[in-house]
């Protein structure tokens, strides 16, 4: 198959990750796996007792909800009685071992002869396993009347051993993962003569795995007699290889050049296959291996299987924990008039590959997943330990971080700069973009979607009782010129999580919920900050905030109409029961106090000026010191004044000079005008102004001893905002349930939130920033503190919603 090739040859996420194949092609190696070869297993293993074709399911509703054409699932959790695929492998390699060392023409009916089966009995064949091929070894000793001892790692469920054992076979568990249960196995075998049926290659040990590969080819005889034509891609999980070099060998000679394209997937915690096909050699991987898919936790992969998915696959792919436990749940639910399809951790793996496409458009771009494919996945097994099963399926859904960094990152991706900064200034074509980006997300959950006339974005999941007032959560996603990813992003990005779990888990709460994007919070173009909530929240008129002109001398009005975003819903129009705000601190007070949480009980205030300094414009070598009046100097006394009134007045008070202009900005010219901001915040009012007061006295003194005219203006002024008791009370109780580390923290900077406590209880929940930044491209908040987060959000919108009151 041609195989579209991108500039990009690997992806990797904390959900899923992928890589391009660079060897792909050619002839593929068939001295031990070939046609011949499938063909004799396949007439053995039709005659066995029990024997049928496992069912190929079309999976139309999955389809449906991927976004692709059609969906074939191949489920083997019936085969031969044992839940798996292995049944085929393990048992025809015990078969075609006894044939040889009781010098048996092949096809005899080894489970028929009593002579045979008492002979059989001298001969002990062992292996290791992770549960099934375990499973389909003792199965097939007990078949043809062999004694059995199965190696089983540290990680091996008791229920796994327990189904081993009901065939007769002894189970003995190794420390280690499972590479150093098969190391075990061979030892045993070479001290007892016995004779080890693995399904993993090594050296001068290959003739059992090619027996058990070709007895896994039955299954791919059955998909290409029951499919009418080939598909487009096959996703196939690897482990050590054997079952995924099985079926592309099969697929490759069957179809030749109408092949699908063959996609490797496997556990992101045993990866030993995306490794090696990214380095182009094989890639041992260490450590406990310990992932929910049992069947795929290997380190190594098989020679004689890397021989084969060298050549034959096109991709390969890894997939996180969480993904497999939906897609098992959603197989089990059955999507729209999909039939329920029981599928364990190893068998939902293909399916979780889709599930993370569906989210990851350029992980479905690069693996060609679009409307126009017809996808085969393997079912490998189905519940093979019912307990894990129970456990996975009937638990409840909770908000998947990994869901959640990946929307911030595809977000981060618009207004990129080269330093990595977000650079989104408000109404800008780049703001465009973020919103066209973020419509689209809302969409595809299905919510209702209202844009106010201040260009406010407002995603609806209706409740139960949508006359009840909603409760409301969300943030801001434009940024300043040298944002981060985070700011702001993070509280929108975490409100639509929260709503896709809620509706994975079929909850449909009592009150609607509501997440809401406000335009300009900023202020970076726009002045004031928190524009668009501060009219939400009717602040501020909105025929004063359309006229408002930005730093470049557009207004805002007619930007809102060139970009597409001046809504019909007048701001307002929403009336919210309570908002809860999710934010990074912008700090270092969290990560300092090794908090997890912080649990902000109110907002400084804050007041913006704008200073212009007149003086006069003189050279700079002739004009005598005590001469001057430059503009310049004065901006350097203001500044230095504010540090001081702050230090004075103590830890509470805030001031900052963040922006000068000189004119004419001349080398050798004393400047003859300066242009600074102020900004002074203080959690009380009275202390901020104090401070206002003490500056405007010291500005009258400075401009009179040098002889300048200081004009000022105000640019923004909001009063401290203290949030609703009960709301912060509410976090502080789910955080203690979680056993979260939290504190309470006064917000130094000027958030939504604080507009919307002039209009409903408000509350914000801080996470920790390391290092304290912000407002800069190195701007990170740990995965760990972002899921504390987002799970205490959960709670506590949960509740608000489902709550009458």
């Amino acid at each position: 198959m041609n195989t579209p090739r991108h500039a990009t040859q690997h992806f990797r996420s904390p959900r899923a990750g992928w890589v391009a194949n660079r060897h792909v092609g050619g002839n593929l190696p068939d001295e031990h796996i070939n046609p011949a070869g499938f063909a004799r297993a396949a007439a053995t293993i039709q005659q066995w007792p029990g024997y049928a074709p496992t069912p190929l399911r079309i999976l139309q509703g999955q389809a449906k909800r991927l976004g692709l054409r059609e969906v074939f699932f191949k489920d083997e959790s019936g085969r031969f009685g044992l839940g798996s695929f292995k049944a085929l492998g393990g048992a025809y390699a015990v078969y075609a071992l006894l044939c040889d060392k009781l010098e048996l023409q092949d096809g005899s009916l080894l489970w028929s002869d009593q002579n045979v089966r008492q002979a059989a009995k001298a001969i002990t064949v062992c292996c290791a396993t992770d549960g099934n091929h375990g499973r389909s070894v003792a199965w097939g000793a007990h078949l043809f009347g062999a004694a059995c001892v199965i190696f089983v790692h540290a990680t091996v469920s008791r229920a796994r051993c327990e189904a081993i054992e009901a065939f007769g076979a002894r189970v003995c568990r190794v420390e280690g993962n499972y590479d150093d249960s098969v190391r075990e196995a061979q030892r045993h075998s070479d001290e007892n003569h016995w004779f080890v049926v693995s399904d993993t290659s090594y050296d001068h040990y290959i003739d059992i795995p090619s027996k058990v590969m070709h007895g896994y080819g039955l299954m791919a005889q059955e998909i290409c007699d029951q499919l009418l034509q080939p598909p487009t891609h096959v996703i196939v999980q690897t482990g050590v290889g054997a079952l995924a070099a099985s079926v592309c060998a099969y697929f490759w000679h069957h179809w030749g050049p109408r092949r699908p394209r063959f996609v490797l997937v496997e556990p992101m915690l045993a990866d030993c296959f995306f490794q090696s096909i990214a380095s182009g050699h094989p890639v041992a991987v260490a450590g406990p291996l310990q992932t929910i898919m049992a069947g795929l936790a290997c380190g190594e992969v098989s020679p004689i299987a890397w021989q084969i998915l060298r050549r034959g696959s096109d991709d390969a792919c890894v997939v996180c924990e969480d993904d497999v436990r939906e897609a098992m749940r959603s197989l089990q639910r059955g999507e729209d008039e999909d039939p329920s399809v029981t599928s364990g951790e190893t068998g939902a793996a293909g399916l979780a590959l889709l599930q993370a496409c569906k989210a990851t458009p350029h992980l479905a771009q690069v693996l060609g997943l679009d409307a126009k494919a017809r996808v085969l996945i393997i079912g490998s097994e189905g519940m093979t330990d019912p307990q894990i099963y129970q456990s996975i399926v009937e638990a409840a859904p909770t908000p998947r971080t990994d869901y959640l960094l990946e929307q911030i990152e595809a977000l981060a991706q618009i207004g990129l700069q080269d330093d990595g900064a977000c650079n989104r200034l408000a109404l800008t074509d780049s703001d465009r973009l973020g919103r066209d980006w973020l419509i689209k997300a809302m969409e595809s959950l299905k919510l209702v979607i209202q844009i106010d006339k201040i260009g406010n974005i407002f995603g609806i999941y209706e409740g139960m009782s949508p006359d009840l007032d909603p409760v409301m959560t969300g943030s801001h996603i434009d940024t300043v010129r040298t944002g981060g990813r985070y700011d702001g992003c993070l509280g929108v990005l975490a409100g639509l999580e929260v709503i896709r779990c809620m509706k994975e888990a079929g909850i449909k709460a009592l009150r609607s919920l509501v997440v809401c994007a406000f335009t300009n919070e900023e202020g970076a173009r726009f002045s004031p900050d928190m524009l668009g909530s501060l009219v939400f929240a009717q602040g501020m008129s909105l025929d004063e905030a359309l006229r408002i002109q930005g730093i470049d001398g557009h207004v805002l009005g007619e930007e809102l109409v060139r970009i597409g975003y001046a809504g019909n819903f007048m701001p307002g129009h929403i009336k919210p029961k309570a908002f809860i705000e999710l934010h990074i601190e912008q700090g270092p007070v969290l990560e300092r106090a090794g908090s997890q949480i912080g649990v902000v009980e109110a907002v400084q205030g804050i007041s913006w000026q704008r200073l212009e300094i007149i003086g006069q414009s003189n050279h700079a070598g002739t004009t005598p010191m005590d001469m001057r009046r430059d503009a310049a100097y004065v901006a350097a006394r203001i500044t230095c004044e504010l540090r001081s009134l702050c230090m004075q007045m103590g830890d509470s008070q805030r001031g900052t000079v963040g922006r000068i202009e000189l004119k004419p900005n001349l080398i050798n010219v004393i400047a003859r005008e300066a242009i600074l901001s102020v900004d002074l915040r203080n959690r009380e009012e009275a202390l901020l102004q104090k401070a206002e007061q003490s500056l405007a006295k010291a500005i009258e003194i400075i401009a009179r001893e040098e002889s300048v005219e200081i004009r000022q203006s105000k640019l923004a002024r909001f009063e401290p905002v203290q949030f609703e008791p009960s709301l912060i009370k509410k976090i502080e109780g789910h955080a203690n349930a979680r056993g979260y580390r939290h504190q309470r923290i006064v917000s130094g900077a000027g958030h939504d939130a604080q507009m919307l406590a002039g209009l409903c209880p408000s509350a914000m929940v801080f996470i920790p920033s390391i290092g304290g930044l912000s407002h800069n491209p190195a701007e990170h908040s740990q995965p760990e503190d972002i899921d504390a987060g987002l799970q205490l959000l959960y709670d506590v919108l949960l509740e608000l919603c489902q709550t009458l009151d």
